[in-house]
């Protein structure tokens, strides 16, 4: 009876929530003419996240607020690619976002406002799901 007990308890299935992914920036230099962000990615959940990516863009000022730019600066690590992050595990990106170089003196970006987009995936059995979560700054 307690085999039966313990291999119902171990077969329940968790699931995922990108909730259970928190961003935060921990720093941000801006030295010639470059913008460059620190940033923690903590999977608090109970999965692990394989083939994790983030980009960093800026939104584009409309009259009426802003929309999403489809210019994307990619988030590194030291470690180098794939970037897996393991349950309870943080990881460390560096993205260096090059503004004079690559958007002029434009007034047209929220440069103080930028949006940190995350992908990666999970893995359900043999195949993998992917996921997305965006936040804006």
């Amino acid at each position: 009876m307690l085999s039966i007990i313990l291999i119902s308890c171990s077969s329940k299935s968790v699931k995922f929530d990108a909730e259970d992914i928190k961003i935060s920036i921990i720093n941000v230099d801006y030295i010639d003419d470059y913008k460059t962000y620190s940033v923690e990615i903590k999977n608090n959940g109970r999965i692990d996240l394989f083939f994790v990516d983030l980009f960093l863009s800026y939104p584009i000022k409309q009259k009426n607020g802003w929309k999403g730019n489809p210019y994307k600066v990619e988030g590194k690590t030291e470690a180098g690619k794939p970037i897996n992050i393991q349950p309870e595990q943080t990881t460390y990106f560096t993205i260096i976002a090059p503004i004079k170089e690559v958007f002029g003196d434009s007034d047209l970006l929220e440069i103080d406002h930028p949006y940190l987009e995350l992908y990666g995936y999970t893995r359900n059995g043999g195949n993998y799901i992917p996921f997305g979560k965006t936040i804006g700054l």
